[in-house]
C-alpha cells in the first residue's frame, strides 16, 4: 500500500457571499480524496494555479 497524498488546494467549486473561495487540505489514499476545511478564504487573484500556491500571504478567515 502507498503513503497517503496530502496537498493544499484552492477549492473553486465553493464560492462565499464576499467572493472568495476556501483553502482546503485534500488527502488522498487508496484512490479516494477527502477535503478538509482550512478555515481561510482567499481571492482568486491571490491563487497561483499553475504553481498551486499563493501569490500573495493575504489570508482572511
Amino acid at each position: 500500500m502507498a503513503a497517503p497524498k496530502v496537498a493544499i488546494v484552492y477549492y473553486k467549486y465553493k464560492t462565499y457571499a464576499d467572493g472568495t473561495h476556501p483553502v482546503m487540505i485534500r488527502i488522498t489514499a487508496n484512490r479516494k480524496s477527502r477535503y478538509m476545511a482550512t478555515g481561510y478564504s482567499i481571492k482568486p487573484i491571490h491563487w497561483d494555479e499553475s504553481n498551486n500556491r499563493l501569490v500573495e500571504h493575504v489570508l482572511k478567515q
